[in-house]
């Protein structure tokens, strides 16, 4: 009765252990080539530690698809800070056809699977709709829950009746840099016959709030 006990104590320290790790779900080697290029770059981009990593990431799932520019290495990830859970997604081109002949300027071969230094040029420049997220490594958020992020919101919005999306990282664009903070959205209705409603976001971190009035519908 003993041994057994001491193998189940002993398994589940295992699996505790486990649950802390980050491990992969790739399931060829070329994925795994490129998550780890991703995990690199990543962290780089956000001055993220691996201990950060380890602690605040945990990829979902990784995939390679392909479309009229090429290959495409894809992974969605959660960010989880305090009480915030953030699904995010990423992606970068990690072989061009040789049909497509935009974005000559970054040389990238034909046909040829990319290296690390030519999925940094093309993720640099955002090309193919390449991307990684930009993610502050902060530890804490200015609200001690996703209650009193909205209890704050109510207090301090312009209209009445908000409705809340989930947490969520702006995207990097071509004329914007995002901070790298998470921020909470949504909106609500002020006078439906006159077809006006308002949106707004936070910022998790600072708390500052944005809000503005809106067409309800683009369709009257």
């Amino acid at each position: 009765m003993k041994k057994i006990t001491f193998t189940l104590m002993l398994f589940s320290m295992f699996l505790t252990n486990c649950s802390k790790e980050n491990y992969s779900v790739c399931e060829s080697n070329l994925c795994l080539e490129y998550e780890t290029i991703w995990k690199k770059l990543f962290k780089e981009k956000n001055n993220m530690s691996e201990k950060y990593f380890t602690e605040h990431v945990n990829i979902l799932s990784t995939n390679i698809t392909q479309w009229n520019s090429g290959e495409n290495f894809n992974i969605v990830y959660n960010i989880s800070i305090d009480w915030a859970n953030i699904k995010v997604t990423d992606q970068f081109l990690i072989k061009k056809s040789a049909e497509e002949n935009i974005f000559s300027d970054l040389n990238l071969p034909d046909n040829k699977y990319l290296n690390e230094e030519e999925i940094k040029r093309t993720i640099n420049l955002l090309a193919f709709s390449s991307k990684l997220t930009i993610v502050k490594p902060i530890n804490n958020l200015k609200f001690d829950s996703k209650a009193s992020a909205k209890s704050y919101l109510k207090k301090n919005l312009e209209f009445r009746n908000p409705k809340f999306n989930e947490p969520f990282y702006k995207s990097i664009k071509w004329t914007f840099i995002p901070n790298g903070n998470p921020f909470i959205s949504g909106g609500g209705i002020i006078n439906n016959s006159n077809n006006e409603c308002y949106k707004f976001e936070m910022d998790l971190v600072t708390g500052k709030i944005k809000q503005y009035t809106t067409a309800c519908s683009t369709t009257q």
